[in-house]
């Protein structure tokens, strides 16, 4: 019996070890996974003007139809601009249009006006969701209208750089033409200007300055920056290094 006794606890011994060993393997696991999820899922914000203010009754002037509405702003971070969201509305009985499509152009800007155009990009793939409902009645149609928040991807992304400051403009060709307006925001930039182009959002020449609240949008890069490729790459160094021992025991 004494001789046997050694070996038994030799036995409990590594299987405690080996209880320890995958538990650290799962630990392993999902600390690659996290580091990995959090480097692909890695945002930055370029420029954010804030939530729409819902209890605005009054609009801007539709971008629709050619039309196009925009606000001048700085960049408070820089990098490449492919991922745009905003608030707006339908003033056509509130009836939604079977698609929706959006240009977009860039231009720079001076001493809070643009001047010159940098670019235009179509905004894909474009998703749209409820905000809620305008608090007060929409001035000149005398009834309460659905606000909706849209993003998309640009096709063409544009470079922005901290500190610029810069006018995008927004056109809608949506399908079947219902109205479209931006909403306004309860952010700052408030140097808003309209374009009007005759069908072609792409070379509008800007129009006057009117106040007024801001628009509601944001800027966003969806690029990973260097930290996050460091990150990944720890991920899968740690992945591997899981592998290994898993397999050593």
């Amino acid at each position: 019996m004494w001789l046997i006794m050694p070996s038994a606890l030799e036995n409990k011994f590594q299987s405690e070890i080996m209880k320890l060993k995958n538990l650290l393997t799962a630990f392993l696991s999902m600390t690659v996974s996290g580091l990995i999820l959090q480097s692909l899922s890695a945002n930055t914000t370029l420029f954010d003007n804030g939530a729409a203010d819902l209890s605005n009754p009054n609009e801007t002037f539709g971008c629709d139809g050619g039309s196009m509405v925009g606000n001048v702003f700085t960049a408070s971070a820089g990098g490449s601009a492919n991922i745009v969201n905003f608030a707006g509305l339908y003033y056509s009985s509130n009836t939604l249009p079977t698609t929706d499509s959006f240009t977009l152009s860039l231009y720079s800007a001076s001493g809070g006006t643009p001047s010159s155009l940098i670019g235009t990009s179509t905004l894909s793939g474009v998703s749209r969701s409820v905000i809620g409902t305008t608090l007060n009645e929409v001035n000149y149609l005398s009834q309460h209208l659905t606000v909706y928040q849209f993003g998309g991807t640009l096709d063409n992304p544009f470079t922005l750089t901290a500190g610029q400051s810069y006018y995008l403009g927004f056109t809608d060709y949506d399908s079947p033409s219902q109205g479209f307006d931006l909403a306004y925001s309860t952010g700052s930039a408030t140097s808003l200007y309209q374009g009007m182009t005759g069908g072609n959002g792409n070379s509008a020449s800007i129009g006057a300055q009117w106040s007024g609240k801001p628009l509601s949008f944001s800027v966003v890069s969806a690029v990973p920056e260097p930290s996050t490729y460091a990150l990944f790459g720890l991920g899968v160094l740690v992945l591997v290094i899981a592998v290994r021992w898993r397999r050593a025991v």
